[in-house]
């Protein structure tokens, strides 16, 4: 095997189900009930506006690390800016996801908490957690790439199914009236609704390593439509 194929060992598949794993956040178990109280029957608008914002940042990260020849997130930092500032946003980025992680990873235990696991202890979920992810980071990027392969299926299978079961009886007169907000309320939703679609970013990871760069932009494309 060249160094070619070693590096780009990602395929379609794996880059699309990655994706859509990881932008699935914490607040998606309570996603619905936050968008009600936020801005009523106009959740489904909010959505829409937050995931085509999501697609836009998606298209520039993708022209970043095309114009960058495909390089690591490290690459394009100290090519653009220098070994020294490249080290200073690189430690701000890593601060920031750190963060974000832990705060993400506690409203996640709590969530699982409350609507499956009612009687586990909220430390017993987060130090499996911790766990399981220091597994994943350990066994480097191709374990992470098949990890999310196998919980893209898990995850959504049962989603579609209850969906395909719900639709029978359904009154979609229950998403009237629109645009009863104000642009402040709809503001709100949208900043809420972007802590749910987090973790995007994973493409500065991914993209590198993709075997067919050229078809990505079809790709996202699909991940919009989902």
């Amino acid at each position: 095997m060249d160094v070619e194929s070693k590096n780009n060992f990602i395929t379609k598949y794996q880059l699309f189900a990655t994706i859509v794993v990881t932008i699935t956040g914490v607040g998606f178990f309570s996603y619905p009930s936050a968008m009600a109280r936020t801005v009523g029957t106009d959740g489904w608008i909010v959505t829409i506006l937050s995931g085509f914002i999501v697609y836009v940042l998606m298209y520039l990260i993708h022209k970043i690390v095309r114009l960058n020849d495909y390089g690591s997130l490290h690459m394009i930092l100290e090519n653009n800016y220098g070994k020294i500032f490249s080290i200073i946003i690189a430690i701000v980025f890593s601060v920031l996801n750190i963060m974000l992680i832990s705060v993400g990873m506690r409203v996640f235990a709590e969530v699982i908490k409350m609507y499956l696991l009612e009687k586990t202890p909220v430390e017993f979920i987060v130090m499996i957690m911790i766990i399981t992810g220091s597994i994943l980071v350990r066994g480097e990027l191709d374990v992470l790439i098949k990890f999310n392969e196998v919980s893209f299926w898990i995850m959504f299978i049962p989603i579609y199914l209850v969906m395909f079961l719900l639709c029978k009886g359904t009154d979609f007169t229950n998403v009237l009236p629109v645009f009863n907000n104000s642009i402040y309320k709809y503001m709100e939703g949208i900043a809420l609704t972007a802590f749910s679609f987090e973790g995007f970013e994973i493409a500065y990871l991914v993209l590198p390593h993709v075997k067919q760069k050229e078809t990505f932009q079809r790709l996202y494309l699909r991940v919009w439509f989902l």
